[in-house]
């Protein structure tokens, strides 16, 4: 190899004085250690580099939605995929919901409506919205057993009004005037038998059927038993028919002929009936004839009645119990004969008799009436 010119020109150079090696005074050890500290500096800064820069990152991860995956809050790494929506179901105000994210799909359901009673409008069954009136009762009147009720919705309000009972009669049960319902049996007649003046008449009523006793009057005549006992007033002409009362010795009364000689009907304090014709002398009776002289045989008719027994007129109104016509009678007794009926509610105008019967004139018939159906005025 050739040199070039130029260093074939230069001058060799001037020998130099070498310096004598200066002595080292570190420890070994030093050198070592500085190294290590050095190296474990530019490790940790490197660490920190890659830290810094994410290359190396302690992921902290955040649950997945339904939008994103899991991902780390530190780097942002992600990891799988989102999550599935949870749907809650569509309702009348609301189309399905994710209870997750909040996010909607489709429309809200048509209300599922309840028609509009007496009281509610029309009401959705799901969300309860409310549209329109009640429709309003429509009350029907309470009754007897029944209280106010409505046609609709037989909703009931208040009280049964209760029944305003009639009391019960001879023909008739005990009846509500109200509705018509009736409780128990009638009565039923007492009938009390035909004299020779009325027909037989119902004691409780007043009416009366069939027709008069086929009794003639054939005088007056007083009890003569031969013991001086009382005598049997009967039933029926017949000794074994029931006693309806006891008649004192010498008792003076009015006889009856019924076609038969050994009984006569005869009219007793309240009692009609029987007595034996073997117990009974015709006539009037006294201390003296008694024993001594026959008997006296009084006949007469069962005549009209005579004047009016009190001169003062007054007035009243004819009110029977249970409406019915009352009875003009021919005597001032409920055994007399009727001459007629008088309806309830008439006026009339009577004299008192003084005994609890009135003397009066109707549809010109003079007759007597019960004071007991009389209103005086």
């Amino acid at each position: 190899m050739m040199d070039s010119p130029r260093m074939q020109q230069m001058p060799n150079p001037r020998p130099q004085k070498q310096q004598p090696p200066q002595k080292n005074t570190m420890p070994q050890w030093v050198v070592p250690l500085l190294t290590a500290v050095i190296v474990a500096l530019i490790a940790v800064l490197g660490f920190g580099i890659l830290l810094y820069t994410h290359v190396i990152c302690f992921h902290e991860w955040s649950a997945a939605t339904c939008e994103l995956p899991q991902t780390c809050t530190i780097c942002g790494k992600t990891v799988g995929a989102p999550a599935a929506h949870r749907w809650r179901p569509a309702s009348c105000t609301a189309p399905e919901t994710c209870e997750v994210c909040g996010a909607t799909q489709g429309d809200p359901l048509p209300h599922t409506w309840m028609p509009a009673d007496c009281e509610h409008p029309k009401t959705c069954s799901v969300c309860g919205a409310t549209e329109g009136e009640p429709l309003g009762h429509d009350w029907t009147a309470a009754d007897c057993e029944t209280p106010r009720y409505c046609h609709t919705c037989r909703k009931s309000d208040g009280e049964a009004l209760g029944h305003d009972w009639k009391d019960a009669d001879c023909e008739h049960p005990k009846t509500c005037k109200r509705c018509g319902k009736t409780e128990g049996e009638p009565l039923g007649h007492k009938w009390q038998a035909a004299t020779p003046s009325a027909p037989e008449t119902c004691s409780v009523c007043g009416e009366t059927r069939g027709s008069a006793l086929a009794a003639t009057l054939v005088g007056t005549g007083y009890v003569q038993t031969q013991t001086g006992t009382e005598l049997n007033l009967r039933e029926k002409p017949s000794t074994d028919s029931k006693s309806l009362a006891k008649i004192p010795q010498h008792t003076e009364l009015e006889l009856y002929s019924f076609g038969r000689d050994d009984w006569y009907y005869v009219h007793y304090k309240s009692f009609n009936g029987y007595v034996s014709a073997d117990f009974i002398r015709r006539g009037s009776y006294t201390t003296t004839a008694a024993a001594t002289a026959p008997p006296v045989i009084t006949t007469h008719t069962d005549t009209v009645p005579a004047a009016p027994p009190q001169p003062t007129l007054q007035y009243g109104t004819v009110r029977t119990k249970y409406g019915s016509d009352l009875n003009l009678r021919q005597s001032p007794s409920k055994f007399s004969r009727s001459l007629c009926k008088i309806p309830d509610g008439t006026e009339i105008s009577f004299y008192d008799n003084g005994d609890g019967w009135y003397f009066t004139t109707y549809n010109g018939k003079d007759g007597y009436v019960s004071s007991d159906f009389i209103e005086v005025h």
